[in-house]
């Protein structure tokens, strides 16, 4: 059992069509895991006075066979307030023991 420090939810994209007939997508909650997240690689640069980040995360979780089959374009990962791009998700070498689910950080959450 993997277990965690951290919990996340996974959110499922959802498109709604406004009174003018504009393509909005809502994100609904799907699934809470509990794991670890660890930084892949990174890089912090500084243009025009501006800080600019870009990441590459694994979230490391248990095995859940629900989350494995998710289409990783129509979901996202919230940790904390920040939200995650989807990139893969990882059963490896098909163990069914954990999943290693490789994430971007895209930014913080508006609520």
């Amino acid at each position: 059992m993997i277990g965690g420090n951290l919990t996340a939810t996974i959110q499922l994209k959802s498109p709604n069509t406004n009174n003018i007939g504009e393509v909005i997508n809502d994100w609904m909650d799907y699934a809470t895991i509990k794991g670890y997240l660890d930084l892949l690689s990174g890089t912090s640069t500084k243009s025009h006075n501006t800080k600019t980040v870009e990441a590459s995360n694994v979230f490391i979780s248990d095995y859940n066979e629900l989350v494995r089959n998710l289409d990783t374009s129509k979901c996202r990962l919230m940790i904390n307030h920040r939200v995650y791009e989807i990139k893969f998700i990882d059963d490896p070498m098909e163990l069914h023991d954990h999943l290693e689910i490789t994430l971007n950080l895209l930014g913080i959450a508006n609520d």
